[in-house]
């Protein structure tokens, strides 16, 4: 990539209405994601209430992303309540966010995810 050029989804600028701790998903509307909702991306920094920060887009490779529980590698993953990752657990309206390639052995573990892109 040259610098200086676009590329679609490389950063998002946001302004959450709350804080975004580090390594959290961030959902549609540039919020932290609460539990099987669809997500845009992740944030790699925490991002204060009312401040603009950087999210990152689910459009290459892999991404570090902190897991809310123990976590077997080789699964499908959903967000929990707090923008973590967890193990995809079928539900009306819960949204699978990526596959988890490495596994965790406790929550605030980070693990490496592929990311699915939104689901309708």
């Amino acid at each position: 990539m040259t610098e200086g050029t676009y590329m679609p989804g490389d950063g998002i600028r946001i302004t959450p209405t709350v804080l975004i701790a580090a390594n959290r998903l961030v959902d549609m509307f540039g919020e932290q994601a609460v539990a099987g909702v669809n997500c845009m991306g992740f944030a790699p920094d925490a991002i204060a209430a009312a401040a603009s920060g950087l999210a990152f887009n689910w459009n290459r490779g892999s991404y570090l992303v902190e897991a809310g529980a123990a976590i077997a590698a080789n699964q499908y993953v959903m967000s929990d309540a707090n923008g973590r990752i967890i193990l995809y657990v079928a539900g009306p309206g819960v949204k699978i966010v990526g596959f988890c390639v490495t596994g965790a052995s406790a929550p605030t573990h980070k693990v490496e995810v592929f990311p699915i892109p939104p689901q309708p």
